[in-house]
């Protein structure tokens, strides 16, 4: 009964090391993921997006061109977006 089970154990850690080297041949991404703490470093979350009013692009404040006129704030993708917008209300 014990060589029983032991030949299931062999089979199946073969049949692992075999899914592993197709996995390593075939150039397969590893599965592990990066700590929270360190993924969190490469892509800085923010909490809301912005939208230009000219092109209706919505991006990441902080990368956005900003036009503060009286108590509002403007953010657009681009310097030509904020030109043709300047232009346009004027």
């Amino acid at each position: 009964m014990l060589s029983f089970w032991l030949r299931i154990l062999v089979v199946l850690y073969a049949l692992w090391l075999l899914r592993r080297l197709i996995a390593f041949l075939s150039g397969a991404p590893k599965r592990r993921s990066a700590p929270t703490g360190a993924r969190d470093k490469k892509q800085p979350q923010t909490s809301h997006t912005v939208k230009d009013p000219v092109c209706g692009m919505y991006m990441d404040p902080r990368l956005a061109v900003r036009v503060d006129h009286g108590k509002d704030s403007f953010f657009f993708c681009s310097n030509e977006c904020k030109e043709k917008y300047l232009s346009q209300s004027q």
